[in-house]
């Protein structure tokens, strides 16, 4: 028997865009929009008068960290509510209209010029894996790294679409950069590629659908360099027992 966490990511796929919503919600003539701009979507109605859909409501909170209704996938993804779903079909449609291919490029050469120093320390710490200062260096990187990713959030989380969760997420990888650049580079370079591939897949979980395509498409290769790149370095200096 399919379990309510499984119904729900079933549903959540079942159109292009799916939005969750209780009998009295008003979906602010997102209804008329998907409609206009022919995309296949699907109403899945949660009256609370049923346990079942008490049940299934319970689910979807778990399943996207969100307590309130309308809530909305796009593509199988959840973005937030009514106001994210209209800046995400916003975003798609000036994509569609207006590629910008110098943007791309500009983004693509300031992503590889930033991840210069995982490349560079993680290679000197396979020839000298002793040097400490280097090792040092690239745990201090990698938490700046996730700052940079927090602060993103944050500055996506000043437009009117954004939502609470965002702001609180801003402030979460800062933090655990700060935490883990401290600690000795045989503890905190695992940990710290870890929290790379964590915000990563948190990020993609949670908000995904409400960047630009050309960011999202960035967004993977360089995390999980980075995350490379941390932990080459980690086993360079466990293998060289520094």
């Amino acid at each position: 028997m399919m379990s309510e966490a499984d119904e729900i990511e079933r549903l959540s796929k079942g159109a292009q865009v799916v939005i969750f919503h209780s009998p009295l919600t008003d979906l602010g003539g997102l209804d008329h929009e998907l409609n206009r701009r022919g995309k296949r979507w699907n109403a899945v109605e949660m009256a609370m008068g049923d346990p079942r859909n008490r049940e299934r409501y319970d689910a979807l909170k778990h399943f996207t960290g969100q307590t309130t209704l309308p809530q909305v996938f796009i593509d199988g993804r959840f973005v937030g509510g009514i106001r994210s779903a209209r800046e995400v079909l916003r975003h798609d449609d000036n994509v569609a209209a207006n590629p910008n291919p110098l943007m791309s490029f500009s983004a693509v050469t300031s992503a590889a010029v930033a991840l210069l120093p995982f490349v560079g320390l993680a290679a000197w710490l396979w020839v000298h894996p002793s040097a400490q200062f280097a090792a040092r260096l690239l745990a201090v990187y990698g938490g700046i790294a996730l700052t940079v990713i927090g602060s993103i959030h944050f500055g996506w989380a000043l437009g009117e679409h954004a939502d609470e969760k965002r702001y609180w997420w801003s402030a979460l990888p800062p933090l655990v950069g700060w935490i883990l650049a401290v600690l000795p580079a045989g503890i905190g370079l695992p940990l710290l590629a870890a929290a790379h591939a964590g915000t990563w897949y948190a990020e993609r979980r949670w908000f995904s659908g409400t960047f630009p395509a050309w960011y999202r498409r960035l967004r993977a290769p360089m995390s999980w360099l980075a995350t490379a790149c941390l932990l080459a370095a980690w086993i360079g200096i466990l293998i060289h027992g520094a």
